[in-house]
């Protein structure tokens, strides 16, 4: 028994170490520089009901002119665009999209943000209109989910 202390001690020492130095990598992934928390998002939209065919967001903040989208549920992910709004430059408030086909629509929806990249004035989704990122981390896209009542 007295040999067999020493070596779990040794074997609960590498567990620790393996799990911070994971978590530590999971950072430094999330978040552009690695610092720690994500930013908070640029787009604020809250659950609602659609009226008239539309639905609002209520902020959307862009470095420069851009877009909302917004997307079906698919499999627990954003899918089909449905609808889309252009964004300027700066802070967006109360951000009316009318929805493409309001039928369509999810229980739960993504409004999704995006820089307007190709022409100027015309939405081209999925390239080259791309949805942004936070921080310009891959894979932590401005998409934020909202239920809806139709």
């Amino acid at each position: 028994m007295k040999k067999l202390l020493p070596i779990l001690l040794i074997i609960a020492v590498l567990v620790v170490a393996g799990c911070a130095q994971q978590q530590d990598t999971t950072t430094k992934k999330r978040v552009a520089g690695g610092s720690g928390a994500l930013p908070p998002s640029p787009v604020i939209v809250k659950d609602q009901a659609i009226k008239d065919g539309t639905v609002t967001v209520e902020k959307a903040t862009s470095s420069g002119p851009g877009w909302i989208s917004i997307r079906v549920q698919a499999d627990g992910s954003p899918g089909e665009v449905i609808g889309y709004a252009a964004v300027k430059d700066g802070e967006n408030s109360n951000v009316v999209v009318t929805l493409t086909d309001a039928k369509k629509a999810t229980t739960t929806l993504y409004a999704a943000l995006h820089k307007d990249k190709g022409t100027a004035g015309k939405f081209e989704f999925p390239s080259p209109d791309v949805t942004v990122t936070i921080g310009d981390v891959v894979g932590e896209v401005v998409s934020p989910a909202f239920k809806v009542s139709k």
